[in-house]
């Protein structure tokens, strides 16, 4: 009985134990696809042709589902395929255009991906810009696989690369405003694979030596049930 106690207490010590998902920020798109691996995919979304707005809703562009909780703002929270102000403008194609309310108003803005991901980065134009003197322009943070990051300030209608990747599966990426923001995004690149090309999370290895002590306690074990 206490044989098998100790193989089971051994059995349950060497069992993957759950930790926090590591997450790497990017702001160079070629040190992030090195990290992110060789499965990434690129939409530019340049195949919509008219506007696809969100508002208060969500609007889908596969892989992706796009949702904004503010309603009363008309040139963003939308797939703008005919950019119309500096801050929606990034290389002047179609891209998708976010609107973030107040903090503590609940007016967010979110990504979803039809299947997990490890890795997600996009250009994003005017996003925590110096427009805003009264909050140094941080406005957004952005949330994914259970951590958060804040862009640094950029001048105003500044377009530049922000990347993120996962040791962790995920499917929401989260715009939480920390203040009222107007920023777009474009030629988004994500990846189902997890960094180096594993087509899922690495296997968590049993403590050195313990397959081998798991081995001889069988042994034991079984010697034991006979002699009985």
């Amino acid at each position: 009985m206490r044989l098998t106690l100790g193989l089971a207490a051994l059995a349950l010590c060497a069992s993957p134990v759950a930790h926090a998902a590591s997450v790497d920020y990017f702001t160079d798109r070629a040190a992030f696809e090195a990290a992110a691996g060789d499965d990434i995919q690129t939409e530019t979304f340049n195949s919509a042709t008219t506007d696809t707005g969100f508002s208060g809703g969500t609007a889908y562009f596969a892989p992706f589902t796009f949702a904004a909780d503010a309603t009363f703002i008309f040139f963003a929270n939308k797939i703008d395929a005919t950019p119309q102000v500096p801050e929606a403008v990034n290389d002047g194609s179609t891209v998708v255009s976010f609107y973030i309310d107040t903090a503590g108003t609940g007016r967010n803005a979110s990504i979803t991906f039809d299947n997990p991901v490890y890795s997600f980065g996009g250009d994003f134009t005017s996003i925590n810009d110096t427009n805003d003197i009264d909050t140094g322009g941080i406005r957004t943070r952005i949330d994914l696989a259970g951590q958060s990051t804040t862009p640094v300030t950029a001048p105003i209608n500044t377009t530049r690369f922000l990347g993120f990747v996962s040791d962790t599966p995920f499917t929401v990426v989260s715009f939480t405003a920390l203040d009222a923001d107007t920023f777009s995004l474009d030629n988004v690149s994500y990846s189902e694979s997890a960094p180096g090309g594993a087509g899922g999370p690495a296997p968590v290895p049993l403590p050195a030596g313990a397959a081998l002590l798991l081995s001889g306690l069988a042994v034991l074990v079984a010697r034991r049930t006979q002699a009985i």
